[in-house]
Protein backbone atom coordinates (compact mmCIF):
# COMPACT_ATOMS: atom_id res chain seq x y z
CA UNK A 1 0.00 0.00 0.00
CA UNK A 2 2.78 2.23 0.51
CA UNK A 3 3.66 2.65 -3.16
CA UNK A 4 -0.04 3.65 -3.70
CA UNK A 5 0.49 6.08 -1.23
CA UNK A 6 3.46 7.48 -2.69
CA UNK A 7 1.99 7.22 -6.18
CA UNK A 8 -0.87 9.37 -5.21
CA UNK A 9 1.37 11.99 -4.27
CA UNK A 10 3.49 11.96 -7.03
CA UNK A 11 0.98 12.38 -9.58
CA UNK A 12 -0.45 14.97 -7.52
CA UNK A 13 0.12 17.62 -10.16
CA UNK A 14 -0.69 15.12 -13.21
CA UNK A 15 -4.04 14.81 -11.87
CA UNK A 16 -4.59 18.40 -11.47
CA UNK A 17 -3.85 19.11 -14.66
CA UNK A 18 -6.05 16.30 -16.17
CA UNK A 19 -8.81 17.25 -14.60
CA UNK A 20 -8.43 20.96 -15.40
CA UNK A 21 -8.61 19.06 -19.14
CA UNK A 22 -12.36 17.80 -18.82
CA UNK A 23 -15.65 19.45 -18.28
CA UNK A 24 -16.80 17.48 -15.70
CA UNK A 25 -20.48 18.11 -14.45
CA UNK A 26 -21.87 17.69 -10.93
CA UNK A 27 -24.29 14.76 -12.27
CA UNK A 28 -21.80 12.83 -14.86
CA UNK A 29 -20.80 9.48 -14.23
CA UNK A 30 -16.81 9.05 -14.62
CA UNK A 31 -14.76 5.90 -15.25
CA UNK A 32 -11.42 5.78 -14.37
CA UNK A 33 -9.54 2.84 -15.80
CA UNK A 34 -6.77 2.11 -13.38
CA UNK A 35 -7.52 3.83 -10.40
CA UNK A 36 -4.41 3.37 -8.47
CA UNK A 37 -4.35 4.20 -5.11
CA UNK A 38 -7.60 6.37 -5.44
CA UNK A 39 -6.54 10.24 -5.51
CA UNK A 40 -7.98 11.43 -9.13
CA UNK A 41 -11.00 9.84 -8.10
CA UNK A 42 -11.11 11.90 -4.69
CA UNK A 43 -10.59 15.08 -6.65
CA UNK A 44 -13.85 14.10 -9.12
CA UNK A 45 -15.69 13.23 -6.48
CA UNK A 46 -15.79 16.67 -5.07
CA UNK A 47 -16.65 17.73 -8.76
CA UNK A 48 -19.30 15.73 -9.96
CA UNK A 49 -20.87 15.55 -6.40
CA UNK A 50 -24.63 14.35 -7.85
CA UNK A 51 -22.90 11.85 -10.13
CA UNK A 52 -21.43 8.27 -9.75
CA UNK A 53 -17.62 7.89 -9.89
CA UNK A 54 -16.25 4.25 -10.92
CA UNK A 55 -13.00 3.57 -10.70
CA UNK A 56 -11.45 0.00 -11.51
CA UNK A 57 -8.09 -1.55 -11.21
CA UNK A 58 -6.14 -4.88 -11.70
CA UNK A 59 -4.39 -4.64 -8.63
CA UNK A 60 -5.80 -5.87 -5.52
CA UNK A 61 -3.58 -3.94 -3.34
CA UNK A 62 -4.29 -0.70 -5.66
CA UNK A 63 -8.55 -1.46 -4.72
CA UNK A 64 -8.51 -2.04 -1.49
CA UNK A 65 -6.29 1.17 -1.42
CA UNK A 66 -8.92 2.93 -3.04
CA UNK A 67 -11.72 2.08 -0.94
CA UNK A 68 -10.42 2.89 1.99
Amino acid sequence: MYLGIKMNRGHASLHKWGISQMDIKPDDYVLDIGCGGREWIRRISHIATEGKIYGIDHSPVMVTLAKK
